[in-house]
Formats: structure tokens, C-alpha cells, sequence
């Protein structure tokens, strides 16, 4: 019989009163199967962690680190962004390319219940937007969220959670990562299949000619 899976989440403490140094603790919580993605909500005291195996969003309490409870998400959920504006997550789910956006005021946000697939739990989950899958990046200054998917790049409203433009990447291209620069206005997005940095103007929409 093969053992059960185990996540953990591992805690690191820095620049310690006593010594200085960083120190470390692991702690086993019941979040589910295959953890990817982790995003804080330091106002609201909670932690959401991605159960990719389970297609879950797990909610901690920060201050104990206790599992609250569980949101049902898309197929394979990887990353997760908080967007403290809006008090809105957003899940990119990997298998169904798509985005799962949780309000994090919402009692079923606050209070989850611990089987997500109980019909008789509030809903947290505001919408499913028909995009990403991978990378996600939020620029806090211009109100604008940024979900790879590959062959596209989506921007999204952070303010109304709606998907405003969708970009085609430049021929070849496969787009994974993603990060903003807030003072320029540039997403920069990792190239899987070239190895290479590509760079989108979120003032205009455009990639740069030529792209870099």
C-alpha cells in the first residue's frame, strides 16, 4: 500500500533577536495534493496555497498556519496572485487554461468549508475568466493583471476582473512567466521554447518592434 502524501509548508524567520540568523520550521498541514502556488494576504491574515493535485485553493491562517479551509478551483491550479486593491485571487489553472477569481472578503473566502465540493457552502469564486493557464503578474500603479497562456497574453481589469485585451505572442514564442515593472509599464515574460526574456508595453497593448 503506498503511503499517503504529506504537504508542507516551511516557515523561515529572519534576522532573529537572538542570533541574527535565519531559522526554519516545517510544518505538515492537510492542504491537499501536489502544492504549487502560495500568495499572502498579510491584511487579512490568511495564506492561499494552490492544490494542483486536488484542483483546490487552500486558505491558512497566517498567524497559526492552521488550514481554514479549501475553494474549488479550475483542472491543476499552479499559480496564485492576491491583489490586496481589490482583496481579489486570482488562480491560474493550468489543465483548463483558465483563471479562477476568489473574493477574499467573501465569507466562503474567510470561512471555507472543508470539503469544497459541499453545494451547501457559500461561494467564494466571483468568476472563471476564459484565459491563462500559467504566468501571472499584477501591476499595482496601472490596475492591469497579466496572464501567459502560451500562445497569448491577456491583460485583465484588476478593478472589475474582466479581461480587456488579448495578445498574440510573436510567432514562435510559447509564454510562461511573467512580471511586471511597475515603473516602466513592462511585462516581461520567460520564452519556454527559446530561452529567451520577452518584453510587452502595457501602455499600449504591443509587443516592441523588435521584440527583445
Amino acid at each position: 500500500m503506498a503511503a499517503a502524501a504529506m504537504a508542507f509548508i516551511v516557515v523561515v524567520a529572519s534576522d532573529t533577536p537572538q542570533t541574527g540568523s535565519a531559522q526554519t520550521a516545517v510544518t505538515p498541514l492537510g492542504l491537499g495534493s501536489r502544492p504549487i502556488g502560495i500568495a499572502i494576504d498579510a491584511a487579512g491574515g490568511r495564506i492561499y496555497v494552490t492544490n494542483s493535485g486536488q484542483d483546490t485553493l487552500a486558505v491558512l491562517d497566517l498567524s497559526s498556519g492552521s488550514l481554514v479551509g479549501k475553494i474549488p478551483t479550475g483542472a491543476e491550479p499552479g499559480l496564485v496572485l492576491f491583489d490586496p486593491a481589490s482583496r481579489r485571487v486570482y488562480v491560474s489553472n493550468f489543465r483548463s487554461g483558465n483563471i479562477t477569481v476568489v473574493d477574499a472578503g467573501a465569507s466562503g473566502a474567510t470561512n471555507p468549508t472543508s470539503d469544497p465540493m459541499d453545494p451547501t457552502s457559500p461561494s467564494a469564486v466571483v468568476s472563471t475568466l476564459p484565459v491563462g493557464g500559467l504566468g501571472l503578474a499584477l501591476d499595482p500603479v496601472a490596475k492591469r493583471i497579466y496572464a501567459a497562456s502560451g500562445t497569448s497574453l491577456a491583460v485583465i481589469d484588476a478593478t472589475t476582473s474582466r479581461v480587456i485585451a488579448r495578445v498574440q505572442a510573436p510567432a514562435g514564442a510559447n509564454l510562461w512567466g511573467a512580471a511586471v515593472d511597475r515603473t516602466s509599464n513592462r511585462v516581461y515574460l520567460t520564452d519556454l521554447f527559446t530561452a529567451r526574456v520577452l518584453v510587452f508595453d502595457g501602455a499600449t497593448d504591443r509587443w516592441p518592434t523588435p521584440v527583445s
